[in-house]
């Protein structure tokens, strides 16, 4: 594992090396709002419309050369809180990782229609009950919210943001490795590979 992250930093940065300074030091300013859970403290003291940040890595990705760009790209977040107002600070690496913390809180509640567990309800603040196992897409998740999202995600490894625990194994392996993935080579792999998913299966 360590010798395919190596590996994989180091593919990173040639990327980076080929768009070279000029197309990469540009900073990739994103607002998020943050929602009316927000006020009331608790799971959702730094709750934010996920929706903000899918649209952010949507609108500038039509554009293949400028996608590429964007994603090694330092990203600069505000927030905006419920009444609308710039909230106060500079981001210097902690806005960014509380965006995606908060996003990742988001789009795996089952507000957001995104995501589904196996045997275990999601709870509001995005963490699951004591029966749940790891998430999957929903077969009825927007298509194109689910294509931004896998931008997100690859975003948060480029930059070693954190995703979140709730993520099934099996979702990365998938957007890895495809219909070559090992998990579906035979039904037996598959069934292992989806332990994250469904323990009793």
């Amino acid at each position: 594992l360590m010798r395919r992250l190596l590996a994989f930093r180091q593919a990173i940065e040639y990327k980076r090396c080929l768009l070279g300074t000029k197309a990469t030091n540009k900073p990739w300013k994103i607002s998020v709002r943050r929602t009316s859970a927000a006020l009331h403290g608790g799971q959702g003291a730094g709750a934010i419309d996920h929706a903000d940040v899918i649209r952010a890595f949507r609108v500038p990705f039509d554009d293949p050369k400028r996608k590429r760009a964007l994603l090694h790209c330092n990203t600069v977040v505000s927030f905006v809180d419920p009444f609308g107002e710039v909230e106060d600070g500079e981001d210097l690496g902690g806005l960014t990782t509380e965006m995606y913390s908060n996003f990742w809180l988001a789009v795996l509640a089952p507000k957001a229609a995104l995501f589904e567990t196996c045997d275990g309800e999601p709870l509001e603040g995005g963490g699951t009950s004591s029966a749940a196992s790891g998430f999957l897409p929903l077969p009825t998740a927007c298509e194109e919210q689910l294509e931004a999202l896998g931008l997100v995600l690859c975003k948060c490894i480029i930059d070693d943001h954190p995703i979140g625990h709730g993520l099934c194994g099996f979702v990365i392996d998938y957007l890895v490795n495809g219909y070559e993935s090992e998990a579906l080579s035979d039904p037996s792999t598959a069934v292992r590979a989806l332990h994250g998913f469904d323990r009793a299966l």
